[in-house]
Order: structure tokens, then sequence, then C-alpha cells
């Protein structure tokens, strides 16, 4: 028997949406938070075992999967991008309509890997200061600025 391949466009974008989501749906998170035991021993040493998505990453990726299914605000992208193409980049026009928001990692995650690393995070006795380099649309560094004492959007290079 042959596979079904739907032959209209629209059936054809519904048809692969159906099949990823199923996909991403059967996702084992936890494999996110495992070590390759292919790794040399000198890296696997340093891997900090977060074990398993904290609830902030949980509710992200929900919203994600609900935001993915919406078809009005789709259909909204589509159109919005099509009037906005004539005077924006495609970039400009996905930071507008706040699309494609970057998740890394959560204030949680991030303060554990701080504390692996040797820092402090919870008491003020070292400053912790982050560079901001300004590659995104700022999400990631919201969202670790309350564990450090200083985040910083320019840099001053030195060589040491």
């Amino acid at each position: 028997m042959a596979l079904y391949r739907p032959r209209g466009t629209l059936a054809r974008v519904i048809y692969a949406k159906f099949h990823n989501d199923n996909f991403l749906e059967n996702i084992d998170t936890q494999q996110w938070y495992s070590l390759n035991c292919e790794l040399p021993p000198r890296f696997q040493s340093k891997f900090v075992d977060l074990k398993q998505p904290d609830p902030t990453t949980v509710r992200w990726l929900e919203r994600t999967k609900m935001l993915s299914s919406n078809i009005w605000l789709h259909l909204w992208h589509a159109l919005a991008r099509s009037v906005l193409q004539f005077f924006m980049t495609q970039t400009d026009i996905n930071g507008l309509l706040k699309r494609g928001s970057m998740f890394i990692l959560s204030e949680e995650q991030f303060c554990r890997l701080l504390e692996a690393g040797g820092f402090q995070t919870r008491s003020l006795t070292e400053p912790i200061t982050l560079l901001d380099i300004g590659a995104g649309d700022g999400e990631v560094s919201l969202r670790v600025a309350n564990s450090v004492n200083e985040l910083s959007g320019n840099a001053v290079l030195q060589d040491y």
C-alpha cells in the first residue's frame, strides 16, 4: 500500500502539521537533559544533570503548542506580513509580531548552571555580570537578569 499524500497545497500543509504535531507530542523531553555517553570523560565530568524540564520550561512548551495550533493567529501573521514587507525586513516583522522568541533555559536552570560553575547566585558577595550581545529579542536576558548583579548591554574588550 502506498503512503497517502494529499495533492492540494492547503491539504499538504495541514497533513504535514498534523504529523509534525504528533511527532512533537510523543517526544521524551527528559532525553533533552540526559548525557550522551559517547562524549569523552573530560566533557562528561562537566555535565550538569537537570533531569527534566522545570515548570517554567513546561509552561513555555505548552504555550508554544497552543500558539502553533491557532489558525487565526497564523492568518493574522500572514496578512500582517504581506502588508509590512513593503517597508520592514522579515526580522523586524517577526519582532513586531512577537514571532520566533527563543527559550534557551529558565531562571532556575540558569541558577543551577551558575552554582555548578562555582558561583554563588543567592548572595551578593561575588558580583556576577552578564553581557547581553543583543542578538535576539531580549527574552533570554529577561529570564536570567534576576540571577546576576549586573546586566550590561555593551562590552569593553580587554586583553589578558
